[in-house]
């Protein structure tokens, strides 16, 4: 693949501009402790970092997760939560112990990642509350669809 020879001037002139600006920002950072106008990307991001944590130093976004998949995991997946339990008590496993066995772990080993980050000062795991609440949500409504088709519902 060929390039024009002025696109790829361009580009190294771009990256030479960032790096000049990003070293500009790092030094003006390390020397006053605040982020200045030529490191204006450096300084955004650390600026609004903060912003974003809450109690504990966890992100809100997993605490509004947590909120969310909490009601759909104990009261739309009760149902699956009621079956599972009466198809196990008859020895008959069915769909309903697979999605509650799959919910119920992403949803506590989220839970556990949570309390570690919480704890630790510096944690990189991940929290699986949508998961579980987009497999709830999509199981169901794949059975309100087939219900609708039988003409059942």
């Amino acid at each position: 693949m060929k390039t024009h020879k002025g696109a790829m001037s361009n580009a190294r002139a771009w990256n030479t501009y960032m790096q000049h600006k990003t070293q500009q920002a790092s030094s003006a950072n390390s020397s006053t402790g605040s982020s200045t106008d030529a490191g204006h990307a450096v300084g955004y991001a650390s600026r609004h970092k903060a912003v974003w944590k809450a109690v504990g130093g966890l992100p809100i976004t997993w605490l509004v997760q947590l909120l969310l998949a909490t009601g759909v995991q104990f009261h739309v997946g009760r149902v699956f939560y009621s079956s599972a339990y009466y198809s196990l008590k008859r020895r008959r496993p069915n769909m309903a112990v697979l999605v509650a066995l799959g919910t119920t772990a992403a949803y506590v080993y989220s839970i556990i990642a949570m309390v570690l980050a919480a704890v630790q000062t510096v944690s990189s795991s991940h929290v699986y509350f949508e998961s579980c609440a987009l497999i709830i949500t999509f199981v169901c409504s794949g059975i309100i669809t087939h219900y609708k088709v039988l003409n059942l519902y």
